[in-house]
């Protein structure tokens, strides 16, 4: 049991990464949390829940992409001129959220024995780097279109995992 909890749980900590580069945090809130270091009590973005989120959470996961995603093309201001990078980018970042939904249907409807089951999650957690590889290439892309000032409000926005437990921010340990 505890090896799934672990195997469950890096599955979380990869899919919340690559969710991580959609995150925008709306300016009317106080305090600042990068990603993965939400307010709430679960491990997921934002104190969410998590790996299960997509499946048991509240409300459309896709409208909520959609709002995080336009939240953060209003805060960085993007221009005509930056559009293509940051089509490019939220394309990836949906690309990644359905592969990642996907991912999530398949392990919890994981069947077979105990070593079958860890093949099935270790295949699923190639496609996950290899998602993340591609998702890290459209950062890139739309990271260098932007202007420094763009550059920091993603630096921000986007946050560094820092010491963090259970979702609390930094320091809250």
């Amino acid at each position: 049991m505890k090896c799934n909890h672990r195997t469950l749980g890096l599955a979380a900590v990869l899919s919340l990464a690559a969710i991580g580069t959609a995150y925008a945090q709306s300016p009317a809130q106080p305090q600042q949390y990068g990603c993965m270091q939400g307010a709430g009590p679960g491990m997921g973005m934002m104190g969410g829940r998590g790996m299960a989120a997509g499946m048991m959470g509240r409300g459309d996961p896709a409208a909520r992409m959609e709002n995080r995603l336009g939240a953060m093309k209003a805060q960085l201001q993007i221009t005509p001129q930056q559009e293509p990078a940051w089509d490019a980018f939220t394309a990836q970042a949906k690309k990644q959220a359905d592969a990642m939904q996907s991912m999530r249907t398949t392990l919890f409807e994981a069947k077979g024995n105990a070593p079958e089951r860890m093949e099935q999650r270790t295949q699923l957690m190639q496609a996950r780097v290899a998602g993340m590889e591609t998702m890290t290439a459209a950062m890139k892309t739309l990271y260098a279109e932007l202007s420094p000032g763009q550059q920091a409000i993603l630096n921000q926005q986007f946050g560094a995992m820092r010491g963090t437990r259970r979702g609390a921010p930094a320091g809250a340990q």
